[in-house]
C-alpha cells in the first residue's frame, strides 16, 4: 500500500522517479504503470538498458549525434532525451551506467538541455526520466561507483520495492493469479495443487523474488497432466532441496 501511494503522488507529478529493489520484484512493472497513468501516458514509452551498451554507445543513444561527429556519423540522429519528447525515459539498470557518462546524465536531467555529439548548442527537452536500480545507489556512491551529486538528483523521489521475503503474506495471493493466468494459456484443466506443494510454495524464500515465482507456477502448470494436481515435483529440484 506503501508502494501504491507512492505510485500516486508519482503519477500526479511531472518529477524524475528512481525505483529499486532486487531482480524480480516488479520494478519495471512499476515504471511502466507511472507512464501509463501520467499525463504523458498517450505517448510511446522509450526504454534504455544503461549497463548492457558501451560507453561511446550510450552517449550517442541518449544524446544523439551531428554529422561527421565521429566515423560512420553520416547524418544528423536524434537521442532518446529527444525522441522522448512530451513521454517518458526509462533508465533501467543505471547501477551499471558507466562513471563518466553519469555527468552528461546529470546535467541533462538538471537542465532539461542536451548537445548532440559534436555540436555546440543546446536544445531543450521535454521528457520525464525514470531510473530502475537493482542495488543501493549510496552504497556505490562510497565504493566511487556512482556519482554522488547524480545519486542525491535520483532519490529525491525514489520508490523502494520489498523483497518477496518480506511481504509473505502476498504468496497464497500471487499464486493464486498465475495459475489462473497459467491455465488460460494451456489447452487442457487442472485440479490445483496438493498441500504438500502449497507449504513448499510458503516455504521456499524466493530469492528471485515475484518473477521467480512466475515462472515456477507456469513450469509446474505445464508439466502436469490433464486433470491432475499440481505436486512438488513439478517443480525446480532446488526447491525441494531448499525445503528439504
Amino acid at each position: 500500500q506503501a508502494v501504491f501511494a507512492l505510485m500516486e503522488d508519482a503519477i500526479d507529478s511531472d518529477s524524475d522517479v528512481l525505483i529499486t529493489g532486487e531482480t524480480g520484484t516488479g520494478k519495471e512493472l512499476v515504471a511502466r504503470a507511472i507512464h501509463h497513468n501520467s499525463s504523458r501516458g498517450d505517448k510511446r514509452l522509450f526504454v534504455i538498458n544503461c549497463g548492457a551498451v558501451p560507453k561511446e554507445v550510450l552517449l550517442n543513444e541518449l544524446f544523439g549525434h551531428r554529422k561527421g561527429a565521429f566515423n560512420g556519423a553520416v547524418e544528423d540522429q536524434m537521442g532518446l532525451f529527444e525522441a522522448a519528447e512530451g513521454s517518458t525515459l526509462i533508465l533501467d539498470e543505471i547501477d551499471d551506467m558507466p562513471l563518466d557518462v553519469q555527468p552528461s546524465l546529470l546535467r541533462g536531467l538538471m537542465e532539461r538541455k542536451i548537445q548532440r555529439l559534436g555540436e555546440t548548442i543546446s536544445r531543450a527537452v521535454d521528457m520525464r526520466a525514470i531510473a530502475i536500480s537493482n542495488r543501493v545507489l549510496t552504497k556505490l556512491v562510497e565504493t566511487g561507483r556512482f556519482r554522488e551529486d547524480l545519486c542525491v538528483r535520483l532519490k529525491a523521489f525514489e520508490i523502494h520495492l520489498p523483497p518477496f521475503r518480506e511481504r509473505s503474506e502476498d504468496i497464497p495471493l500471487l499464486i493464486a493469479h498465475f495459475y489462473e493466468e497459467a491455465c488460460r494459456q494451456l489447452p487442457r484443466v487442472l485440479a490445483g495443487f496438493t498441500p504438500d506443494a502449497l507449504e513448499m510454495l510458503s516455504r521456499y524464500p524466493w530469492p528471485g523474488n515475484v518473477r521467480e515465482l512466475r515462472s515456477a507456477i507456469r513450469r509446474a502448470c505445464t508439466l502436469a497432466e490433464e486433470g491432475e494436481r499440481i505436486q512438488t515435483h513439478h517443480f525446480p529440484s532446488q526447491m525441494l532441496t531448499e525445503n528439504s
